[in-house]
């Protein structure tokens, strides 16, 4: 009956705020709380959370909890044996939802290197393809073909008649074209 009344005394000094009272109900449960919950075979790192779960749990509805023959005890292994449940329940969801999902595709490294490398090649050889070209046929490309604008402003921005732009991008595509293929042989 000892520990009884003394979570009794502590318990309506948390009721009314108190932290010291709290913190005497909390050293003296929290063993046994986290005890709950590895008997019902979490690991001792689970078993902690949920018992400072529980005790939060008690903290915040204090002013609605009631103690069971003078202890909040009783109270806490109830609410660890909820809490646990809940994460049991969590945790087979969460593996059932693993299982239905297609296995991940198998890349190791070096395919991540290949491909990496392989697109680097392909960026210089496209810079250097447009390197080979005339200012004027770059610039359409980049302006065109890269930043979207529309061929009659182009053609407009450049001085020229929208059907001498349309000529130019036809020819500065061409080289660009032969440019690539002539740097990957």
């Amino acid at each position: 009956m000892g520990v009884a009344s003394n979570d009794a005394t502590a318990w309506a000094r948390a009721q009314r705020g108190n932290g010291s009272a709290f913190g005497e109900l909390f050293d003296r449960h929290q063993g046994r709380v986290i005890r709950v919950a590895l008997r019902m075979g979490f690991s001792i790192h689970d078993s902690e959370d949920l018992a400072a779960i529980a005790f939060a749990e008690l903290w915040r509805k204090r002013g609605a909890v009631q103690l069971v023959d003078g202890s909040v005890y009783p109270w806490l292994a109830s609410t660890v044996v909820n809490l646990a449940r809940n994460l049991g329940r969590s945790r087979a969801r969460h593996a059932r939802l693993l299982r239905r999902l297609p296995p991940p595709p198998q890349h190791d490294a070096e395919d991540a290197a290949i491909a990496s490398l392989e697109a680097r090649e392909r960026r210089e050889v496209i810079r250097d393809a447009l390197a080979a070209l005339s200012e004027s046929d770059r610039e359409i490309i980049r302006q065109v073909v890269l930043d979207e604008v529309d061929l009659a402003s182009v053609g407009a921005a450049l001085g020229i008649s929208h059907g001498a732009a349309k000529v130019r991008l036809h020819r500065a595509r061409r080289r660009l074209a032969e440019a690539m293929e002539a740097i990957s042989r």
